[in-house]
């Protein structure tokens, strides 16, 4: 059960980790339309060349975060029904 636990945990964090980093980006891309003005923020807020880059990780983390959760949801019913 710690590691369904610890499971849990991960994919809440890697959930919101790839929301932030989605959003992130959403703002920045609509809100600096000019290009010296978006560089800096993508680089200064993100860490990144453009908003895109931003927006796709957070995707990622957001994909991987949905599996890590779906795993643990069949590991805690596992464990639920073996005891």
């Amino acid at each position: 059960m710690f590691f369904t636990w610890l499971g849990r945990i991960l994919a809440f964090g890697l959930l919101l980790r790839g929301l932030l980093l989605a959003a992130l980006g959403l703002y920045v891309a609509y809100n600096f339309v000019d290009p010296a003005a978006y560089e800096t923020a993508s680089a200064r807020y993100l860490g990144t060349r453009s908003s895109g880059q931003s927006i796709d990780q957070g995707l990622e983390y957001i994909g991987w975060g949905i599996v890590v959760g779906l795993l643990t949801t069949i590991s805690g019913a596992l464990a639920k029904k073996n005891t």
